[in-house]
């Protein structure tokens, strides 16, 4: 058998590397893992499938009827973007299988100004077709809509497979949401209203791209999900739906509530996600009127861009935290609510534009939660420098006032050796005796010390 067809080739190499996305990695069932082409008299249709998901896209073509699956559908794509012009196809069944292989090879060639491919392939019999179903639900749907809210919500989509609803963007009322236990985000979608809860798996909702911006009917049914429309399809397995009620998750009580600067955090926690340290990976503290983060050198803070801050300490993985600004951020939204439940309580984050973001806080440690300071590296007292042992023993004299609830004066011995005082500052009266070189001994009154000090004489 011989056959020929012509097809315009910036319209089969864009839908082929749309379609193509479908298909499953490479494995031993080889259809799987390659485009299939039916030709028609007057089109033809690109098909990729990996059991899960068909997706299908159909071009104008002329020539013969007859079909056929791709050997190395990458090498073809990557060759027909140094092509020009129509792409013409001959097909040609071999006598004789090549390689003493039972799987039916094929010839075909495909030409375009000058250039030539010639491949292997093979029959499309090995192409699996899916199942046919009954929808329940039908809905008109612009794909480009869709598939642009997708983008704004799918940083919440979970990974865990022992939960297939989770890897899923669920769809209810007028809402779409995806959530992975640790964060949920929601977008309304305009002129779209559920009769009943559906889901479509991530996957699926990546192929949406095929449809470009066109119109689509969405076909639903109890274990598939169908969207086409006169010259795309896609076909998609579904899970069972969870168990989660979206209008019970999100809390409508809050302790308190204020308006963030949406682009000056989603900055703030660029920069103290690059100084966290990576093996710790310390919580986000939000508190004091500050984010804060230890890394691996010290303590990192941008000053909390809001009203007044939340009288609560709170703190969460700040890679959640960032995914939810930045999805504001990269709308346009330039402030956002921000409302607080309790310290272990979900955190709401909310635009005017049905925009939801929630995040589920990280339970701090004790030490975390007050005002803390990075640790530091413990020396002996022995090796000590006299300064640093001055500087030793205020740290101990502060304590001391504190416990015994005393501010009894401080005399300090070799000030010549502790010019500035930057760890511990004295609090109450203090003495400083201090060597200077070729003056007589005398004695200064300091003056008055800042707020919470004492007068100082040396």
């Amino acid at each position: 058998m011989r056959a020929v067809s012509v097809f315009p080739l910036d319209e089969f190499r864009l839908a082929l590397k749309k379609v193509y996305g479908a298909a499953a990695p490479k494995g031993p069932f080889t259809a799987l893992s390659q485009a299939t082409l039916f030709f028609s008299r007057n089109s033809c249709t690109i098909a990729c499938c990996n059991l899960n998901q068909w997706c299908q896209a159909t071009i104008p073509a002329q020539g013969d009827e007859f079909s056929l699956t791709l050997y190395d559908t990458q090498r073809l794509l990557d060759a027909c973007a140094y092509f020009s012009g129509e792409l013409h196809l001959e097909y040609e069944t071999a006598e004789k299988k090549p390689h003493n292989c039972d799987i039916p090879y094929n010839q075909a060639r495909f030409s375009c100004g000058g250039r030539e491919i010639h491949q292997l392939v093979f029959d499309s019999d090995l192409y699996p077709l899916p199942k046919e179903f009954q929808p329940e639900q039908v809905y008109q749907i612009n794909a480009g809509t869709v598939f642009g809210l997708f983008t704004q919500v799918r940083h919440a989509v979970s990974s865990d497979t022992n939960r297939p609803w989770s890897c899923c963007v669920q769809f209810t009322d007028h809402r779409m949401y995806a959530l992975d236990g640790y964060r949920l985000s929601v977008r309304a979608i305009p002129d779209f209203e559920a009769a009943k809860p559906f889901q479509i798996p991530e996957e699926a909702m990546e192929l949406l791209s095929v449809f470009a911006d066109e119109d689509c009917t969405l076909s639903i049914g109890r274990e598939w999900l169908v969207v086409q429309n006169e010259f795309q399809g896609l076909i998609t397995r579904v899970p069972p739906l969870g168990s989660l009620k979206l209008d019970s998750t999100i809390p409508t009580i809050f302790t308190e509530e204020r308006w963030i600067d949406v682009e000056g955090t989603r900055n703030d926690l660029k920069y103290l996600l690059k100084m966290e340290n990576k093996k710790l990976r310390a919580p986000l503290r939000l508190g004091d009127g500050w984010l804060s983060v230890r890394g691996n050198s010290g303590l990192y803070r941008a000053e909390l861009r809001m009203e007044r801050p939340p009288a609560i300490v709170i703190g969460y993985d700040p890679r959640y935290l960032l995914d939810a600004f930045d999805a504001f951020a990269k709308r346009g939204i330039k402030t956002a609510r921000m409302s607080f439940t309790s310290p272990v309580g979900p955190t709401v984050l909310t635009a005017d534009n049905g925009f939801t973001e929630l995040i589920l806080p990280v339970r701090l440690k004790p030490e975390e939660a007050t005002t803390y300071i990075p640790p530091r590296k413990q020396v002996a007292y022995v090796i000590l420098s006299l300064s640093e042992k001055i500087k030793a023993g205020l740290e101990v004299s502060e304590l001391l006032k504190k416990i015994a609830g005393i501010n009894y004066p401080v005399f300090i011995d070799n000030g010549e050796s502790v010019p500035v005082i930057d760890n511990v500052r004295p609090s109450g009266q203090t003495f400083i005796s201090q060597v200077v070189k070729n003056e007589q001994l005398r004695v200064e009154i300091l003056g008055a010390a800042p707020a919470g000090r004492s007068e100082q004489a040396a």
